[in-house]
């Protein structure tokens, strides 16, 4: 199944419906050690992948006694990190994919996103818990971790540490808190982790010379080996070409980036993630279109000949001038746009993607060809999927449950 980018770039000034509904010697220093948001520091795989990677196979599916949301991997030590809502935090050991098993788990808090963060000796789960702000978990003993402080200035919605430094962003958008969002994205320092501190960047009012809408980022990407930082800032404007995606330069200084580059794209009705590829030059933007009209619900599905729900892919070599190469988006049986994409990962190594996209399942994603994307296969389990991180030859699918996949072919 191949996207279209004629279809794109003609229907990209469509508006469409309005719906409903981110420790050093300083700030810019270099890793002290790295998670798994920079692929070049991922451990070397005890699973290689196959030489011609034709699809995914499930494994199994693991109880995570809670909603199953957000997930991160510590590559380093094949503990996963699960965020489950109301059910806290969950840790997994994902060192054999056929035999996953729990670890860990810290119950009394909300946690909807997670990711790791490695500093001054310590490894911390961080988790953006809504209302209840970021958590911070030592979780040096997988087995017995230990809820360390929460930060509630600010609500979360997602979080995005930057390894090796004392620094997590803080994505506080689509009212996590129902507090006012202000253009600003917080950022905590956990050089004392039992006092953190709080910083803001503030919002321009423009970026190369384009106006920008956005009032806060709903998810931050950060791939400190580019030097580089990918902010979907789409904030609480939930609507046909509200937002847009920023590209920082965070090399000198993470609390005081350079806004490097802009993406103003008027058919993505949510910028909802940016993940850049392995060596930077592409940049997969999803849009998290949903409800009313989508997937059958109360207005009507999304017309497969609409853009929306869609994953964007722009060349960014010229970070100043972005290029749209090619637009991504899963057709169901009746010819309708499946809503939407989510979260995803890259697969080391190779040029391809993992993708949770709601009601269309985990995705495989060829980007070896940006003009020419091609979905390699998919899996949709019962549940809608969340999150898709790639580990070692597998992929692990969040929907609710944990969904344990391989990665197959020749």
């Amino acid at each position: 199944m191949r996207s279209s980018l004629a279809l794109a770039t003609a229907l990209l000034l469509i508006t469409v419906p309005v719906v409903g509904c981110i420790g050093s010697s300083g700030t810019g220093a270099p890793a002290e050690t790295a998670n798994a948001t920079d692929p070049a520091t991922n451990e070397s795989s005890t699973s290689p992948l196959p030489e011609e990677i034709t699809g995914l196979a499930e494994l199994d599916t693991v109880s995570t006694e809670g909603s199953g949301t957000g997930i991160w991997i510590d590559e380093q030590r094949d503990v996963l990190v699960s965020a489950n809502g109301g059910g806290g935090l969950q840790l997994y050991d994902v060192s054999d994919a056929d035999n996953v098993t729990k670890l860990g788990s810290v119950g009394d808090l909300s946690a909807r996103d997670a990711d790791i963060l490695r500093y001054d000796g310590t490894t911390y789960a961080i988790l953006a818990g809504s209302s209840e702000g970021i958590h911070v978990v030592d979780i040096d003993d997988p087995s017995e971790p230990e809820h360390v402080v929460s930060a509630d200035k600010y609500g979360a919605h997602n979080v995005a540490s930057v390894p090796g430094t004392p620094y997590i962003y803080d994505a506080t958008a689509v009212g996590a808190d129902g507090k006012a969002t202000n253009p600003i994205i917080p950022v905590l320092d956990i050089s004392d982790p039992e006092d953190p501190s709080w910083t803001t960047i503030d919002i321009p009012a423009e970026v190369n010379g384009q106006p920008t809408q956005s009032d806060g980022c709903h998810d931050v990407v950060v791939r400190q080996d580019l030097g580089k930082a990918f902010c979907a800032g789409g904030g609480s404007m939930y609507a046909a070409g509200g937002g847009e995606t920023f590209i920082w330069d965070i090399s000198d200084d993470v609390t005081d980036p350079v806004w490097e580059g802009v993406i103003d794209n008027p058919s993505i009705m949510y910028h909802h993630q940016a993940l850049a590829s392995e060596d930077g030059d592409l940049l997969m933007i999803n849009d998290e279109f949903i409800a009313p009209n989508c997937n059958g619900a109360s207005q009507g599905p999304v017309d497969a000949r609409q853009t929306t729900a869609s994953m964007w892919v722009y060349n960014i070599s010229d970070t100043q001038n972005p290029q749209l190469m090619d637009q991504v988006q899963v057709i169901d049986e009746d010819q309708n746009a499946n809503c939407g994409s989510h979260f995803g990962d890259l697969v080391d190594g190779r040029e391809m993607v993992t993708w949770g996209w709601y009601e269309a399942g985990t995705l495989l994603i060829d980007i070896s060809e940006p003009s020419d994307t091609e979905i390699v296969d998919r899996i949709d389990p019962e549940g809608s999927t969340w999150d898709a991180k790639y580990h070692d030859g597998h992929v692990y699918g969040s929907s609710g449950d944990l969904q344990v996949l391989d990665i197959v072919g020749e």
